[in-house]
């Protein structure tokens, strides 16, 4: 009897194990690519304490950065929303006049050392436990626009702007060196100071595969040709992220680079097969608390919104 009892859970346990992995399977596409499975469920709250945390956030007037800002003053967060231009940043307006001073808006232009410099001395004596370096374009010739920003214009083989090309790498590379040394002074006055890298899987040299493959990490996603550019950024970003890590690590700074998916922002607009198929809050809501788990010990990892890991 007892050896009957053991097949038959064997045969159970076996079952769900099967199940599970399909579920599982299913959902990392349903958040991973574009696909339409219905709405995908809302990520459980993140499972630290964040009131009263300082969260610095750059590239907070729309999108991703947008719904970091919400979030966190919905936890109870001091937010500190940085942005090229504070007054025609409406939406962040709006949700900095009703979260009772816990939101405030602060002009920066990564591309500017004379702008990082402002923020460097602003932000000389605060406090900022969280810096997330979210801003970022696209790489096309009109980066500062947002319907063609993520368009392969200017992008292809034989057809590569070279002066959009130095300008996306002046933005997303050293845009972000210039913040973070403007706010590393800030981020060492927390006793846990988490430096958050928004990164994105095209930054991965292993996961870009010829048209028809299947990328290691991610399965469904499809092998796409262009986007020099931008999955050029992204890579030296990449490692950017690796030698601040090298860096700051020893002073007590975390960090972290993280995919957010593919979500659906005005900035995913253009991107085809790889439309945005989750939206910006579920996004946002997993990798908080992905954020709330950061410990310096760890070392940097580079991981996907909803916990899986990304080869460099």
């Amino acid at each position: 009897i007892a050896s009957i009892v053991r097949d038959q859970t064997s045969v159970a346990l076996s079952f769900a194990k099967e199940v599970s992995q399909d579920h599982a399977s299913l959902c990392q596409s349903v958040l991973c690519c574009s696909v339409s499975q219905g709405p995908p469920m809302a990520p459980p709250p993140p499972t630290a304490a964040t009131t009263g945390l300082r969260v610095a956030i750059t590239g907070s007037s729309s999108g991703l950065g947008l719904e970091f800002a919400r979030q966190y003053a919905g936890l109870g967060a001091r937010v500190y929303a940085l942005c090229r231009t504070p007054a025609k940043a409406l939406e962040l307006k709006a949700l900095a006049e009703s979260s009772d001073g816990a939101v405030t808006l602060h002009a920066h232009d990564q591309d500017s050392s004379e702008s990082c410099a402002d923020v460097a001395d602003e932000f000389a004596k605060v406090a900022v436990d969280i810096l997330i370096n979210n801003a970022g374009v696209g790489g096309s010739p009109g980066a500062r626009s947002a319907i063609s920003d993520f368009s392969q214009d200017g992008q292809q083989f034989g057809a590569i702007n070279y002066e959009a090309w130095a300008a996306t790498m002046n933005t997303n590379v050293l845009g972000v060196m210039r913040t973070v040394e403007a706010l590393t002074p800030s981020l060492l006055l927390s006793p846990h100071p988490r430096l958050v890298h928004v990164a994105g899987v095209f930054g991965s040299v292993t996961n870009q595969v010829r048209v028809g493959e299947s990328s290691p990490d991610m399965p469904e996603r499809a092998g796409k040709a262009g986007y020099f550019i931008y999955r050029t950024s992204k890579a030296a970003g990449n490692m950017l992220a690796k030698m601040l890590d090298v860096e700051l690590a020893p002073q007590g700074v975390a960090s972290l680079a993280l995919h957010p998916g593919g979500v659906q922002t005005r900035l995913t607009e253009q991107l085809g097969a790889y439309q945005g198929s989750i939206t910006p809050d579920v996004s946002v809501g997993n990798m908080l608390n992905l954020i709330d788990q950061m410990d310096v010990t760890q070392g940097l990892q580079y991981l996907m919104h909803d916990g899986r890991k990304l080869q460099w």
